[in-house]
């Protein structure tokens, strides 16, 4: 016996009709995503805010250099002392959502391989040894007026939170540092703790030999001269 199939017809069609008018009220609209590039740079109105540099010889580790126009990264001597220099950056990174996702970010510095200021002599030499700066995400927040070596917040040494890279001999004019893993950390739909900056110093520091140096334009130089991050996102519209 054949069994008819249009009575079916009918109660299908009435299943798919509210399925639809369901849809139109409750279904979530689907998202769609589109690349971008963005550049991270010091507002105008806070210039000079962000960074410092810090210097570990008793007669300078309750100061800093917030006011220079260079930050330093050394394994130096003072008086034939020991000392070293370590500098701290923060940029603002609210302009990342939170929930784009971040698919490349670099670090831009515009190099002095003249040493700062009499603070750090001439170029230095890089014949016979590399030269390594290491850059740390920072844990705790920090402010310019108490910032010092003997009051220092503390920075991350898990091997995902810092990254270290090499000095090139030659000494560009600009330096780009792929920092895309310790962005993605502070920022954006992978962010897991607070944004407070980066902390540079050389690697390695404790008891390594002078004389090792990298020192870089900061937030106080003329503008086309201060660090500034590029990021590529993705962004949800």
């Amino acid at each position: 016996m054949i069994i008819s199939e249009k009575p079916f017809i009918f109660p299908v069609l009435f299943f798919l009709f509210l399925l639809e008018s369901s849809c139109e009220h409750h279904c979530p609209i689907p998202q769609k995503s589109f690349e971008r590039t963005i550049e991270l740079r010091q507002d105008i109105n806070s210039k000079g805010d962000g960074d410092a540099y810090l210097n570990s010889h008793p007669t300078l580790e309750n100061i800093n250099g917030s006011g220079d126009q260079h930050n330093i990264v050394a394994n130096w001597t003072r008086f034939g002392d020991p000392a070293r220099y370590r500098s701290y950056l923060k940029l603002d990174l609210s302009d990342i959502k939170t929930d784009d996702e971040i698919i490349s970010a670099t670090l831009l510095l515009h190099t002095k391989p003249s040493g700062s200021d009499g603070s750090v002599p001439d170029i230095v030499n890089q014949t016979f040894d590399e030269n390594y700066v290491q850059i740390c995400l920072v844990k705790d927040s920090w402010e310019l007026l108490t910032l010092s070596w003997a009051n220092q917040p503390t920075f991350s040494q898990l091997p995902e939170d810092y990254i270290v890279f090499s000095v090139p001999e030659d000494f560009p004019s600009v330096i780009g540092i792929d920092v895309t893993k310790l962005i993605k950390s502070i920022a954006g739909n992978t962010k897991k703790i607070p944004n407070n900056g980066f902390l540079f110093k050389m690697m390695p520091e404790a008891d390594a030999f002078p004389y090792r140096s990298f020192v870089f334009y900061s937030l106080n130089a003329d503008v086309s001269k201060q660090p500034y991050l590029r990021v590529q996102l993705k962004s949800n519209y």
